[in-house]
């Protein structure tokens, strides 16, 4: 749980200046690409399914074009503190679904209800 508000609040404190206005310049697009995700949901055909498709390549592909994944809490930083590593990990993992990017793609699959 504190890893999760460490998270936030970096998140909160990065929201200002260029970084602040790339950070929600992408969520606006991936609101509409997932608002576009769920307006397939109601047409007929595959176009959900390769909607589907590129959500996944995008999550495959889009770390190495920006530059890695989310390092703003690596296990080195927490490593002095001695914490037991399995406690360690789940705080970690828990800190990676806090962000722009988590949020919108919880939006998109929304769409596979309607199915």
């Amino acid at each position: 749980m504190t890893l999760v508000q460490m998270k936030l609040a970096i998140l909160r404190h990065a929201m200002k200046g260029q970084q602040g206005a790339m950070m929600s310049s992408a969520g606006v697009l991936g609101a509409l690409v997932a608002a576009g995700t769920i307006y397939l949901a109601f047409l007929d055909g595959d176009l959900l399914v390769a909607a589907y498709a590129v959500w996944m390549l995008g999550w495959i592909i889009g770390p190495v074009f920006s530059g890695g994944g989310d390092e703003t809490l690596r296990p080195e930083f927490f490593a002095p503190l001695g914490l037991r590593q399995h406690r360690l990990a789940a705080g970690l993992l828990a800190s990676a679904f806090v962000g722009v990017a988590p949020l919108v793609s919880l939006v998109a699959p929304v769409s596979y209800t309607h199915l």
